[in-house]
């Protein structure tokens, strides 16, 4: 059951606030630097931005890569509190074996203050240039952590382009999008991290 109502509430943004954040972190992305010379027109890539929305700073705790892939500028170690950003930036593999761009990161507090949350932001670009997905889910960062690569990726693949999550036990959420960028084979994602 929770599964179902995570992807029926993946479909919009509870206000308009939450959504001009989201667009403030897609428009960060478009900013990152365009140093992708050394990226083949075949790879496709994903350009991240998130902002936590919160007092507490978040840590980087887990990456996944999901099918193939690495990270040119790697995620953004530690994210502080009060609406600091961090981003990444993540490219597929090329050849008979593309599978896009996937993967996924978890952020989750590292002080020693209770409750310990998490974030977990998936993404995916295929090569078909309308074909992205995001994948948003928050709660207790010792749930959030021991997902299993399967378990994350089985989600992404049931999402959209957009993706909301509220955790009913902690009342933590995340909010994520997911739009095309100048080329066929690159996409921006912006996401923010919000406590209650």
């Amino acid at each position: 059951m929770a599964s179902i109502q995570q992807v029926e509430g993946a479909k919009q943004f509870s206000n308009d606030k939450e959504k001009a954040v989201i667009n403030e972190m897609l428009e960060a992305a478009k900013l990152m630097e365009k140093n992708d010379d050394q990226i083949s027109a075949q790879q496709q890539q994903v350009k991240g931005y998130m902002k936590n929305k919160q007092a507490r700073p978040v840590n980087l705790r887990k990456t996944y890569e999901l099918g193939a892939g690495n990270f040119i500028k790697k995620p953004t170690q530690i994210i502080s509190g009060n609406e600091s950003q961090g981003s990444f930036w993540h490219v597929g593999v090329t050849g008979p074996a593309a599978v896009g761009s996937k993967g996924a990161v978890i952020y989750g507090h590292y002080d020693n203050n209770l409750p310990q949350l998490g974030w977990l932001l998936a993404w995916y670009k295929a090569e078909n240039p309308d074909e992205r997905k995001v994948y948003v889910e928050t709660g207790y960062l010792s749930r959030l952590i021991n997902l299993e690569d399967n378990e994350v990726e089985q989600k992404l693949d049931a999402s959209t382009n957009s993706s909301r999550y509220v955790d009913n036990e902690t009342g933590a959420s995340a909010a994520g999008d997911m739009i095309p960028w100048e080329k066929t084979n690159q996409a921006l994602v912006g996401a923010a991290f919000i406590m209650p």
